[in-house]
């Protein structure tokens, strides 16, 4: 059976790698090419409690018989300041960003 869950501290751990740990969109610079796996986790993570804070739930999980199979990130885009180097030209402040992957 197919479900989707807001993420929470608890199950954030679910999100399917890499994209747990992937910082593409929450940054506008390149990564530091030492930054283990753990350290970009644990950035997500702070970005992840930021967001729900200020905006509220921006992840969810989806998962197919309690198995974590795809996730979905949106939120204003300013939280996503990745956006802003695309040629289509930085989004208008009232945009919703999202981005899902499998």
């Amino acid at each position: 059976m197919l479900k989707i869950e807001n993420a929470t501290n608890s199950n954030f751990k679910d999100i399917p790698n890499p994209c747990r740990y992937c910082l593409y969109w929450q940054t506008s610079n390149a990564y530091r090419e030492e930054m283990l796996k753990p350290e970009m986790e644990q950035q997500k993570r702070e970005w992840f409690n930021k967001v729900s804070n200020e905006f509220g739930c921006c992840i969810k999980i989806v998962y197919l018989t309690d198995t974590p199979i795809g996730f979905i990130q949106y939120a204003p885009a300013k939280f996503f300041p990745r956006t802003k180097e695309y040629a289509s030209g930085p989004p208008s402040e009232d945009t919703v960003f999202s981005h899902a992957s499998t």
